[in-house]
């Protein structure tokens, strides 16, 4: 963890901090932003080397089949045609987001407000009244429910699309503050028992939801359907248990590739 600011003071609240950069903020970003040429000329100097290693990984896609909010959140990525708006809500949203080789030609935008989840319904609401493609937003069911007023619209765009996964908690704070785990501390994770449909429906939105891997495979080109005359919310049920295993198997199976690749290209550079 990095640490920007002019006065140089020590915040380090969760003993992550490593560098602190006494500084103004504005001037920092400058000073990268000029010295980004000089390192993709480097890149380019040694593009050989790169286009190797980026065709190997290619070549070892990781494969999720679990699931989970990681499986439903690549397939919905890796299918969403072209001309989509997609937006990204929080935490896992962006976690799962940053696992996937998204199409150049779908922009990515994301409103973590404070704290992360205030407004990414609102935003992508807005941003979809002016799109003429899909809008398409992924979100978990805490930030969803937070900002579920945003829906309260009635020119809500028949092209707008809400992907929400739904593992009745806080996933993100449930999987790193393991330690905490009992009966007081499922509020601080946000466990709920909630359902989207009576929001969605109220709002004039078409619902549908998958609780199997089976349903959401079968549902997902009606969701991504451009021909649609209303906005759709997707609801997606996953259990917190499956979501676990699914992460743990990924990063697994990623430091396997990255040896095999750290192999592979020594023999190439030799």
């Amino acid at each position: 963890v990095w640490h920007i600011d002019a006065d140089g003071a020590v915040q380090d609240e969760l003993k992550r901090l490593k560098i602190i950069f006494s500084t103004d903020f504005f001037e920092f970003c400058k000073y990268v932003n000029s010295i980004k040429n000089e390192f993709f000329l480097a890149v380019e100097a040694n593009s050989g080397y790169l286009d190797s290693w980026l065709n190997i990984k290619r070549q070892l896609k990781c494969q999720i089949d679990i699931f989970s909010d990681l499986y439903v959140s690549r397939s919905l990525l890796n299918a969403l045609p072209e001309n989509t708006a997609l937006h990204l809500a929080n935490s896992n949203s962006i976690r799962y987001g940053q696992m996937t080789s998204i199409s150049d030609g779908i922009p990515v935008l994301c409103n973590r407000g404070t704290s992360g989840i205030d407004g990414c319904v609102s935003t992508a609401v807005g941003y979809s009244s002016l799109h003429d493609g899909l809008t398409v937003l992924l979100v978990g069911d805490l930030t969803f429910f937070y900002d579920s007023n945003g829906l309260w619209n009635k020119h809500l765009s028949k092209n707008f699309r809400v992907l929400l996964n739904n593992n009745s908690i806080g996933e993100l704070l449930n999987s790193q503050w393991k330690s905490f785990r009992n009966d007081s501390a499922q509020s601080i994770f946000g466990h709920n028992n909630c359902s989207a449909k009576g929001i969605a429906e109220s709002m004039g939105m078409e619902y549908i939801s998958a609780t199997s891997k089976d349903e959401f495979d079968t549902l997902l080109n009606d969701f991504l359907n451009l021909k649609s005359e209303k906005p759709i919310l997707f609801e997606v049920f996953t259990s917190v248990p499956e979501n676990e295993k699914a992460l743990q198997n990924y990063q697994s199976s990623n430091q396997s590739m990255d040896r095999v690749i750290y192999h592979k290209l020594k023999n190439i550079s030799k």
